[in-house]
C-alpha cells in the first residue's frame, strides 16, 4: 500500500490508522475530522497528515492511486455525500458503516468501487475479527488491498455481503455477550469467596486459554467439553446447571436476534 485516506478518525477510523501505520510504516496515511484537534492529533501520532477537507483526501488518494476508507457513523454517510459524492469517480472505497449495503454506497458515491469491512471493537487493540465484503468481479488488486488492511486490525475473513447481518450477530454485537459472560463468569467466583478483581483475572485467563485452545487444536468445542467432563464431577454439574437455564439455545437467540436487527437495518427500516 502507498497510501490511504481515512475520512473520520472516531473509534474504528483511529484504529485503522493506527494499526495500518503499526503494519506498514512506509504507507502514507492521510486524515480528515470535523473535530480537527482529535484528527490533527492522531496524525501527528502517526507521522501521517491532517487534511483541510475531504476532498484534499480524495485529491491526495487519487494523486497516490490510494484507498480511501469512510470511517463515518452511518446517519453521516448521505451528507458526506452531498458534499463529496461526485468527486469519487475512480476511487476505491472502503466502507464500514452497518447497515449501509454495497450498493447503496456505490449509488451515493458513483463511479466508486467499494467493498466493507464489519470489525468490532477489539480493533482499537488488533485483535479483531474483521469480515470483509465484496461483489463479484471487484479488482482482486482492490481487494487484495482491503485485506491488508481488515489484517491491520486483527484477522480478515471473507463472507458474501449477504453474510454481513449474520456475522453483526455472532461477532460486532457477540462481542458484547462475551463481556457479559466473563462478568458473570467472576461473579460466580465472587459469590464463592473470590474477590471480584482476583475473580475477573482468572475468569478472563480462563476464557483466553479456552479460546486459544480451540484455535491452537483446531478441535471441535464440544469434544474439548468432554476432554474435561468427567463422569459425576463438578464440571458436569455446572453444564447441567447452564443447560437448565437454556444456555446453549440463549446464545443462539442472542446472535438471532442481532442479526435480524442488523437485516432491518440493512432493509432501511430501522
Amino acid at each position: 500500500m502507498h497510501t490511504i485516506g481515512i475520512i473520520g478518525t472516531g473509534v474504528m477510523g483511529t484504529a485503522i490508522a493506527t494499526g495500518v501505520h503499526a503494519a506498514h510504516p512506509s504507507t502514507g496515511i492521510v486524515l480528515f475530522d470535523i473535530n480537527r484537534k482529535t484528527g490533527q492529533a492522531l496524525a501527528e501520532e502517526i507521522g501521517g497528515t491532517f487534511a483541510q477537507s475531504p476532498k484534499d483526501v480524495i485529491q491526495t488518494v487519487k494523486q497516490e492511486s490510494g484507498t480511501m476508507v469512510l470511517a463515518v457513523k452511518p446517519q453521516h454517510l448521505e451528507g458526506l455525500a452531498r458534499e463529496i459524492g461526485k468527486d469519487c469517480e475512480g476511487l476505491r472505497l472502503i466502507s464500514i458503516a452497518a447497515g449501509r449495503s454495497i450498493q447503496t454506497i456505490e449509488h451515493l458515491f458513483p463511479g466508486s468501487s467499494v467493498i466493507r469491512f464489519m470489525p468490532n471493537i477489539a480493533a482499537k487493540i488488533g485483535k479483531s475479527i474483521v469480515a470483509v465484503a465484496a461483489l463479484e468481479g471487484t479488482d482482486p488488486d482492490f481487494l487484495e488491498e482491503a485485506q491488508t488492511v481488515a489484517g491491520s486490525l486483527g484477522d480478515a475473513v471473507l463472507l458474501d455481503e449477504s453474510l454481513i447481518s449474520a456475522f453483526t450477530g455472532l461477532s460486532g454485537s457477540g462481542i458484547a455477550y462475551v463481556f457479559s459472560f466473563i462478568h458473570a463468569l467472576a461473579l460466580g467466583g465472587t459469590e464463592n469467596g473470590i474477590p471480584y478483581p482476583k475473580a475477573l483475572t482468572i475468569a478472563v485467563e480462563t476464557l483466553l486459554g479456552a479460546a486459544e485452545l480451540v484455535k491452537e487444536t483446531g478441535a471441535n468445542p464440544a469434544e474439548l467439553i468432554t476432554r474435561v467432563t468427567s463422569a459425576g464431577g463438578t464440571t458436569i454439574k455446572g453444564i447441567a446447571a447452564l443447560e437448565k437455564g437454556a444456555f446453549t439455545s440463549l446464545i443462539m437467540d442472542a446472535v438471532r436476534c442481532a442479526t435480524e436487527k442488523a437485516e432491518t437495518m440493512e432493509k432501511g427500516k430501522a
